[in-house]
């Protein structure tokens, strides 16, 4: 297995560490920095809010679009904005491109921190290694949900959705993804995404459902992501038709997580403060020059 340069120090991990935490608080900050060096297959260049382009790629990822600057990745895994590509987690990509269960868990996180210079030997048990698997989809559903809805946005059936931004809004084409606006499709359509994603099994579906992501109402809609103040987790979306309701109001609900498996973010958390904190500005002139609903929790 190919190890990342010098730049990045070695670091032999406990046996008191929870998987996730690995994923979550020793590999990611290293994948955010350095995804050029650990990556360096895909040819990786530094773009803007965190995000990575492609300039070349793997014989497995060809179908990606690079060559047309559509492959994009952050410190969790890339996505495509070409049609019927799935979002590819790095967990996902060290293992053959394919998410691990949680009997698989222990050793993907073993070869992804590899990756980032980060060792260890230990075998977790049974019970860490499902906690582990549950928490990495509890983190990552609201990622998979949104990366499809921006590949339905950007492609042949967010025509009208885009029109509307544009025209009605008046946004400029070029800062829709940006703005990391998106179009929630279909219920099946989403289904679909989340299974090629590898959120199929497990009870994948049935928590998606318990959070929200299957209601009618998402359909059609116009989609974005409510992060946390450093903009890294998705841990909320809202949603917005692209017609007025009830004289003129446009309807902007929100999803609905449980809160007992909120693992970040809570109602104290306005919409828009990790753009707000990045641009030193207020985070209410924020809102109000981008036009967006600020939805409850």
């Amino acid at each position: 297995m190919s190890q990342p340069t010098g730049q990045i120090r070695r670091v032999h991990i406990n046996s008191e560490m929870d998987l996730f935490e690995i994923i979550r608080t020793l590999i990611y900050p290293i994948l955010d920095e350095k995804l050029d060096v650990v990556f360096p297959e895909f040819g990786f260049q530094k773009v803007s809010n965190g995000w990575w382009l492609a300039r070349t790629a793997p014989v497995s990822c060809h179908g990606f679009g690079h060559k047309n600057g559509r492959l994009a990745a952050t410190q969790w895994g890339f996505r495509s904005l070409d049609p019927e590509t799935p979002t590819v987690f790095w967990l996902a990509y060290v293992n053959k491109m394919e998410l691990p269960d949680w009997r698989g868990m222990p050793e993907a996180v073993r070869r992804l921190a590899a990756k980032v210079n980060h060792h260890f030997e230990w075998t977790p048990e049974e019970e860490a290694a499902r906690t582990a698997r549950e928490r990495f989809r509890l983190y990552h559903l609201l990622d998979a949900v949104l990366m499809n809805s921006q590949n339905v946005l950007m492609g042949p059936q967010g025509e009208e959705a885009r029109e509307y931004l544009t025209r009605e809004i008046g946004f400029p084409e070029s800062s829709l993804l940006g703005m990391e606006f998106g179009l929630y499709d279909s219920i099946r359509e989403m289904q679909n995404h989340l299974k090629e994603s590898g959120f199929g099994n497990d009870g994948d579906l049935e928590l998606a459902g318990l959070m929200g992501l299957f209601q009618d109402e998402w359909e059609g809609r116009i989609v974005g992501p409510w992060r946390d103040r450093l903009g890294r987790c998705v841990f909320n979306l809202w949603g917005r038709t692209l017609s007025p309701l009830f004289g003129g109001a446009l309807d902007a609900p929100s999803l609905r997580r449980p809160r007992s498996r909120a693992l970040t973010g809570s109602t104290d958390i306005p919409y828009g403060l990790n753009r707000a904190l990045q641009n030193k500005g207020s985070i209410w002139s924020w809102s109000r020059t981008h036009s967006l609903p600020c939805c409850r929790l």
